[in-house]
């Protein structure tokens, strides 16, 4: 699993997102993944393909699913994870992760729009 985490954060989303990030070779909100892409990657130009705008949420969906497997007989740890888990990506990743960046083709983005609207209404 911790392989798993390292090649998707590492490998994949550095390499998927960051090299075609307009904060490439910035500081940005991704901190880790932005200068292991500078590092790693050269910088590449374009438009996301459908390949990039769905490994994430197939990776993710794996990520999560693979945890739960273990702790679904168990209440109070099933019930940290998901907190956690609303906390990383309904707090967490609109309000300061997305709301500073400019990638106008990350996936991420319009679901963060989205939800600091409907926050603001």
């Amino acid at each position: 699993y911790i392989i798993y985490i390292v090649f998707f954060y590492i490998g994949v989303t550095s390499y998927l997102f960051c090299t075609k990030c307009p904060h490439y070779g910035e500081r940005c909100s991704y901190i880790f993944a932005g200068v292991l892409a500078k590092r790693l990657f050269k910088k590449r130009e374009g438009k996301c393909s459908q390949f990039e705008r769905t490994y994430p949420a197939v990776a993710l969906i794996l990520l999560l699913a693979f945890p739960i497997l273990f702790v679904l007989d168990k209440s109070l740890y099933l019930m940290i994870f998901i907190g956690i888990f609303i906390l990383m990506f309904v707090v967490v990743k609109p309000y300061i992760v997305c709301a500073t960046c400019k990638n106008v083709n990350c996936i991420a983005k319009p679901i963060s729009n989205r939800l600091r609207s409907k926050g603001n209404e």
